[in-house]
């Protein structure tokens, strides 16, 4: 069955629901049609930082308005904010004890400040699944107190993308190369370096997108005059931008990151200049080039390296993408019949729920 095809089971019968406290985040939309959930963005209006509580405060009262509305037999959580799942699980306790509550754990989670969040590690022990985005991640969260048996992996599918032209084979002669970074202004992002490498390679055009009003004081306004800072950009222009750039670079200065960006590249089947950690590697290795982020030479040379090679890296990244595709749906057909067992074993709260699958789990092999 191909990957794009849900599959009609039973777990997709029943009433799933996925909460994010974002306006939008791709990775739930792409597992919708597999599982059949139905996504909810929980928003409040409020985005000044003096304002966090009241944001948290009409964010919970949305959610629980949700779950009573709803009444999901599953449902699946995006955390951070690691004290989500710990909302999810009351209203569980007092409502609907036969619910499956699943936490998807973005990276964030396994790090200060989420992982220091009162009662996080009894909201791993209490969840039906915590999933993984790579193996990475696995030991810090059984660590944090999520039980064995019950992490799973699950990676980013290739990304849902708004329809672009027909993948092209060769790069227009002549033309100047455009570099898509898409950025989010992280600590972990090192945007000194990569306005550093774009000086270097004054004959590409960067567009960095994201809220450039979170980069450091002076570096926006100091960049070359080859970068564009366009903003917060809507999904549809993203897309765009992706389909039409020759490369995509994604920075992280941290192990264990599996960047959006990245896999948003592999669906667009964009050569990539990606940060030379080991997740990186080993999810993206056959139709990107990696680098030092803290080294602006290293990135500079990664730009004109991938340009050199651009052909050569994007039929590896046409081989990845099936790779990962084929990876991806063992992996979600696997993460689909534990969360029918769980509906089972809830049902019957006798059986704990670490019977569900074995303590030891080994994923997309």
């Amino acid at each position: 069955m191909p990957a794009n095809r849900p599959e009609r089971t039973q777990v997709e019968q029943d009433r799933q629901l996925f909460l994010i406290w974002k306006s939008f985040q791709r990775r739930p939309e792409t597992l919708a049609s597999f599982f059949g959930i139905k996504v909810e963005y929980v928003t409040s209006g409020f985005s000044s930082k003096a304002l966090k509580g009241l944001d948290y405060l009409v964010k919970s009262a949305k959610t629980l308005g949700l779950l009573h509305r709803e009444r999901p037999d599953v449902v699946w959580v995006q955390s951070p904010p690691s004290f989500i799942p710990h909302l999810v699980l009351a209203w569980r306790r007092v409502m609907a004890p036969s619910m499956v509550v699943i936490i998807d754990c973005h990276n964030a989670v396994i790090r200060p400040p989420w992982s220091k969040v009162p009662f996080h590690g009894w909201s791993l022990r209490s969840a039906d699944l915590s999933i993984a985005h790579n193996a990475d991640v696995v030991g810090p969260l059984t660590a944090l107190g999520a039980p064995a048996g019950q992490v799973m992996v699950l990676e980013d599918r290739s990304a849902g993308l708004s329809e672009g032209p027909a993948s092209s084979s060769e790069r227009k002669p002549g033309a100047t190369p455009l570099v898509l970074v898409p950025c989010s202004f992280a600590k972990d992002e090192p945007i000194e370096q990569l306005l550093e490498a774009a000086r270097r390679t004054p004959g590409v055009r960067y567009v960095v997108t994201g809220n450039p009003k979170k980069a450091h004081e002076g570096l926006v306004a100091g960049a070359p005059p080859n970068v564009e800072f366009p903003g917060f950009i809507s999904k549809r222009d993203f897309d765009a931008l992706l389909h039409g750039c020759d490369l995509l670079v994604g920075l992280t200065t941290l192990e264990g990151v599996q960047l959006s960006a990245a896999n948003e590249g592999v669906a667009a089947g964009k050569p990539m200049v990606l940060s030379h950690t080991e997740t990186l590697r080993s999810l993206f290795a056959g139709g990107s080039v990696f680098v030092d982020p803290l080294d602006a030479g290293s990135i500079a040379n990664g730009v004109e390296d991938a340009l050199g090679r651009w052909a050569q890296l994007e039929t590896g990244m046409r081989e990845l993408r099936l790779k990962r595709d084929e990876r991806w749906l063992k992996q979600a057909r696997e993460v689909n019949a534990f969360i029918a067992r769980a509906k089972k074993v809830r049902k019957a709260p006798s059986s704990p729920v670490s019977q569900v699958l074995p303590a030891q789990i080994k994923q997309g092999d």
